[in-house]
């Protein structure tokens, strides 16, 4: 096992694969999760008062690892790297320490302001629920702390090309969180839940460190007068990426107090759409910007432009070819798939009903979240931070200003929220709100994805019609895939009960079929990803029958 985590990789496909074909058994350790606050707790305040308590302690998480940001230590990593093992160590040492220092410091700070920052921000939690809210931030603090020098520790792996632990680390988070809400929480209490979510990210710091002891990267706090300067240049250049990633985790921090605002459970509505919508983001989107970044900084460190755009390239026309199916079959066959996943206990079939319609407003953001992830890192990549800063931090600006706006318009306007309500066939007047919100969310993701987008190509000097014409061709089998399965969902399964083991045989045999007739029409227009598939398959089918003629 220590082998087969301690193995490197170089190739960008293969990392990707590593990493989504892991995030896909992680998702459903997730769903597991999620089940089982769906099953315990349903659209609760209990709830909304636990996904909220990560909000406040996230602000230590972010600023930490974006001041010193892994996207500016990794080139200078490289670079000392390549000069010499002991020079690598004493810059690692003394970052460490400033991490840990900021830690602390922070930390402090944090524990006894949580109680102002949860009256400003979270004002909708009174007597009881206040003060539970308290408690799990002051104990996420820990939390967060940790995951901090786990992300530390991550970093110094993916320089070292070791990306199948990494993609092991949410497994082992969730399986935690897992143990917390089904084991502790009915013997301990709600105090249960926090101890489950520091179990996991406990495990997710120790597994690392045998690792990092083999290879003999594991950080010391022992800084040097040398590299303290050095340590200040990657905190200057982390100034930009620092400040989009504070401005986000203040957005969300925003978007979560204003669905507080709107009702009991609509956050916890909102929690479980973002996280089916976040499904096809890690396993693809993440996959692919974790895996090019690497690659996309020592490229621009040779100076090798040519490569540098056709990992770009390659990156955002597997983007298309992967996650485009992945959000038509979730948008076709979103009510089914909540109510596979969540119908249980607390989670009635009014609430799936609910979910479903922010689902289907929220997955299309999966594919412009993927793109802001991808051109954002290749912009830190080519050293045009600032550019992903501006664009990033208007994004996050425009959303904590219009969707506050949209809440409090629906709220004193009936007509429009009338409207609303028609238009997603919603029952209740307050999840039309959150519908509204939503869809103003995914809106300023579009405008910022095509904005990114086009400026990283003029950056890079990337020609155009490649990815247009791979866009196409997605697009067309997309709208193949849709149909298929709405002909079949209408046709053969149209009274069928989802949330049993035959409802998930029946969503099986509406993807498979979908996914026949999505492969056909890509090798119908001659897509280049189809190629590579059925050359895959191929040599799969014939090393099978290498291995079976043999016995």
């Amino acid at each position: 096992m220590q082998k087969l985590l301690n193995r490197s990789h170089t190739n960008v496909h293969t990392i990707a694969y590593i990493l989504g074909g892991v995030s896909v058994f992680g998702y459903l350790i997730s769903f597991l999760r999620d089940r089982a606050f769906a099953h315990y707790f349903g659209a609760s305040e209990l709830l909304d008062i636990y996904v909220a308590s990560f909000r406040i302690p996230d602000i230590l998480f972010i600023a930490t690892t974006a001041f010193i940001s892994v996207y500016a230590l990794l080139p200078m990593f490289e670079e000392k790297m390549r000069k010499s093992d002991k020079e690598l160590q004493e810059f690692v040492n003394t970052t460490f320490y400033f991490i840990v220092l900021f830690l602390v410091i922070g930390g402090v700070i944090l524990f006894f302001a949580t109680p102002f920052l949860g009256r400003t921000l979270f004002g909708g939690f009174q007597g009881e629920s206040f003060d539970t809210f308290v408690l799990f931030s002051r104990v996420f603090l820990v939390q967060a702390s940790l995951f901090a020098i786990s992300s530390f520790f991550t970093a110094i792996l993916q320089l070292k090309r070791k990306f199948l632990l990494y993609s092991l680390l949410p497994i082992l988070y969730n399986a935690g969180i897992i143990f917390g809400v089904i084991v502790l929480y009915p013997r301990i209490g709600t105090v249960g839940l926090a101890f489950g979510v520091l179990l996991g990210v406990l495990v997710n710091v120790v597994i690392q460190i045998p690792v990092m002891l083999q290879n003999n990267i594991l950080p010391l706090l022992a800084p040097t007068r040398r590299t303290v300067r050095e340590c200040w240049r990657a905190i200057k250049m982390s100034i930009p990426r620092a400040s989009a990633l504070l401005s986000q985790g203040v957005t969300q921090i925003f978007i979560f107090s204003a669905m507080i605002s709107i009702s009991e459970g609509a956050l916890s509505i909102y929690y479980f759409a973002e996280n089916i919508k976040a499904v096809p983001l890690v396993i693809i989107g993440t996959a692919y910007s974790v895996a090019t970044f690497p690659l996309l900084v020592s490229h621009f460190v040779e100076n090798n432009m040519n490569a540098f755009r056709s990992v770009v390239e390659e990156a955002l026309r597997r983007l298309l070819f992967f996650i485009l199916p992945i959000i038509a079959f979730v948008f076709v066959l979103r009510e089914p798939l909540v109510s596979m996943v969540f119908e249980t206990g607390f989670f009635t079939a009014k609430t799936v009903a609910i979910t479903s319609t922010i689902v289907a407003a929220f997955i299309l953001s999966a594919l412009t979240t993927s793109i802001l992830t991808i051109c954002a890192r290749a912009l830190y990549a080519c050293k045009k931070s600032v550019v992903s800063f501006v664009i990033l931090f208007t994004l996050s600006a425009a959303k904590i200003a219009l969707v506050y706006a949209t809440v409090r318009f629906t709220q004193h306007n009936e007509a429009v929220l009338a409207t609303v309500q028609r238009m997603a066939g919603l029952e209740s007047s307050e999840h039309s709100m959150l519908f509204a919100a939503t869809l103003i969310i995914v809106a300023l993701e579009v405008i910022a994805s095509v904005a990114i987008l086009i400026i990283l190509l003029r950056n890079i000097k990337q020609k155009i019609m490649p990815l247009y014409t791979a866009l196409m061709q997605n697009s067309a089998a997309t709208a193949a895939l849709i149909t298929t399965v709405i002909v079949m969902k209408k046709v053969f399964f149209g009274g069928a009960q989802y949330n049993s083991i035959e409802g998930v045989f029946i969503i099986a045999c509406m993807g498979l079929a979908g996914m026949v007739c999505w492969y056909a029409t890509l090798r119908l227009v001659k897509n280049k990803e189809s190629e590579m598939i059925k050359e895959k398959i191929e040599e799969i089918v014939k090393k099978i029958i290498k291995k079976t003629w043999k016995t």
